[in-house]
């Protein structure tokens, strides 16, 4: 370091342009400077101070400007925030590449608990109606057969589908922000790839509207068929039959109505809702009727009820006055509606299984009715029907009452006394000799 040098008066003087720290902050001086006759006053040089340059706005913009230019996008508006745009630009990438990995998954025919692929992706609904008629026979008519396309948490019903192609349809609906908003928040991996079920639908109502000829109406009121302009008019009366009216220049002809191919035939049936009566229901039942009738030679009735609260069976003994040939109840209070009275079940002593003309006038509400007789054998009879509005039904004990033994389980130590045979067994000739030895 020369002599003439002082590191700190350069420092201080600006003499380091990469400091500038210090240049607004004055530094203390000496208040008395001395000079002298060889040395001439000069005067204090004042470091310059520079003020620093605001760098320009549009060199801030300089990255993402650069990272825009090299992504394909919507052209992007320059009055926009380039932050904004970005996000934008990268949030519908993200989205196109989420439908895309979708949208590589073929559609799904679905009818009944039948599923296949449709490979062909320039067919209608009409061409899978008539792909999949030979397997299922109902779809042989086009005009009874409506179609809907399900895809994540979208329904489309399909209003042309000699015209409309299936993959169309599943690319419309990809489009559409209900479907890509239904992907983005499902949680659960189904949702996340849902499949897009295409499925046909037997319109039922059809074959009335169908099958009716065109000169017959229908009337709920001889009124109504009087004004109607159909050659004939069928109308209900109250008793229950249905009747028709003939118009001719005559005038009205009104009789019943004898055949009607334009209704479906109905037969009296009963079609169970409800879970089957478990088998240990009935042996509850049948020990309290056997116990009145060893001991007492009575009558008795049981009330089952299911219970939609806990959906189970319960029953109820409601108070009665038993003898040997009847039961006299009267329900002091009406059940709670969460139990449904289901049926009505009592004892004929040790007489046969047979409803009585008591029971036929008695047994007027609308449930299930079981009786119950020969309590006197190892297995007693028992008897059950439906009552329909005091119309009865009957019907076979197995379809009300669950008829599996597996409450009552035997030791399975038994399973191992069985030996299941490994082949069929074959009787050979030589088995087969008579008492000499010969075969014969």
């Amino acid at each position: 370091m020369s002599e003439n040098t002082n590191p700190l008066t350069d420092f201080i003087e600006g003499g380091d342009d990469g400091n500038s720290l210090f240049d607004d902050l004055p530094f203390p001086t000496e208040e008395e400077k001395v000079t002298t006759a060889e040395e001439p006053k000069t005067e204090e040089v004042k470091p310059e101070v520079t003020e620093p340059k605001e760098e320009p706005k549009e060199a801030k913009q300089t990255a993402f400007a650069e990272a825009l230019s090299q992504t394909p996008s919507t052209p992007i508006n320059t009055d926009d925030d380039p932050f904004e745009t970005a996000l934008k630009i990268a949030t519908e990438q993200s989205e196109k590449r989420l439908v895309d990995g979708i949208a590589q998954k073929e559609a799904i025919f679905n009818y009944g608990k039948a599923k296949d692929a449709i490979t062909d992706h320039d067919c209608t609904f009409e061409d899978l109606r008539q792909k999949y008629e030979t397997d299922f026979p109902e779809l042989s008519e086009s005009k009874k057969v409506s179609w809907s396309v399900t895809y994540g948490k979208v329904t489309k019903s399909i209003s042309n589908p000699g015209s409309d192609k299936v993959y169309d349809i599943k690319a419309e609906i990809e489009k559409s922000k209900t479907f890509l908003d239904g992907i983005k928040k499902a949680k659960t991996d189904a949702d996340k790839n849902p499949e897009c079920i295409v499925k046909p639908r037997i319109i039922a109502q059809s074959k009335g509207e169908m099958d009716i000829p065109s000169y017959k109406g229908y009337s709920i009121s001889l009124e109504e068929a009087r004004k109607s302009n159909k050659t004939i008019v069928l109308l209900p009366s109250k008793d229950g039959r249905i009747f028709q009216m003939r118009k001719t220049e005559v005038g009205n002809f009104i009789a019943p109505a004898k055949e009607m191919p334009e209704f479906e035939a109905v037969v009296p049936k009963f079609e169970m809702a409800l879970p089957k009566i478990p088998m240990h229901i009935l042996m509850f039942i049948l020990n309290f009727f056997k116990e009145m009738s060893d001991r007492f030679q009575y009558e008795a009735l049981v009330h089952i009820l299911y219970d939609t609260k806990h959906h189970k069976y319960t029953m109820r003994v409601p108070k009665q006055e038993l003898s040997h040939t009847s039961v006299d109840c009267v329900l002091e209070e009406e059940y709670p509606d969460y139990l449904i009275h289901v049926m009505d079940i009592h004892s004929h002593n040790v007489m046969p299984a047979r409803f009585s003309a008591t029971d036929d006038n008695d047994e007027k509400s609308t449930r299930l009715y079981a009786v119950v007789g020969r309590l006197d054998k190892l297995f007693p009879e028992i008897s059950v029907r439906a009552g329909c509005a005091g119309e009865f039904i009957p019907i076979q004990a197995e379809e009300v009452f669950d008829m599996s033994f597996k409450e009552y389980p035997y030791p399975n130590i038994w399973d191992k006394q069985i030996i299941m045979p490994t082949k069929e067994v074959k009787f050979l000739p030589e088995i087969c000799k008579n008492v000499s030895g010969d075969s014969k």
